[in-house]
């Protein structure tokens, strides 16, 4: 976590950020408590390079919004295919500067961020509750392991 916090921090610095302002970083906590603060967040930022899935996962479960930067590897396609199936490719950018713009103007915008919540909290259940997902998998396993 050192390593992490110092080369963020640095960066912030780089460009003129001051991170002790704009960063916060907290100890381990519970899931239960996690999910509180995801939920009192108004955004989350889907990193570019590297899958933010179970994290993004987490943040729909509570209404927080999630900004994709939509990579060219799986990795970083997870969050950006939850946001189309669920209907809301507003939040996914396709590169650095429509990124920055989209969480600039959503930081920005609160009401348009609450009805973003609003939409995530009424279509999370098509990510949570489809159980087709599921039934492919065995299929698919039913048809490659030994019997």
């Amino acid at each position: 976590m050192r390593r992490f916090r110092a080369r963020i921090e640095s960066a912030f610095k780089e460009r003129g950020v001051d991170p002790e302002k704009h960063l916060a970083f907290l100890p381990v906590q519970r899931h239960a408590d996690y999910l509180a603060g995801v939920a009192q967040v108004p955004l989350v930022l889907d990193s570019p390079f590297f899958s933010g899935g179970g994290t993004s996962l987490d943040a729909f479960s509570v209404g927080t919004p999630v900004v994709a930067w939509e990579g060219d590897m799986a990795r970083g396609r997870q969050t950006s295919a939850m946001l189309r199936i669920m209907d809301l490719p507003q939040l996914i950018a396709s590169d650095e500067d429509r990124y920055v713009d989209r969480c600039v103007t959503l930081l920005a915008d609160a009401s348009e961020r609450n009805a973003l919540a609003d939409a995530i909290r009424q279509r999370h259940s098509i990510l949570f509750d489809d159980d087709a997902p599921v039934r492919a998998f065995a299929d698919f396993i039913a048809t490659v392991a030994p019997r």
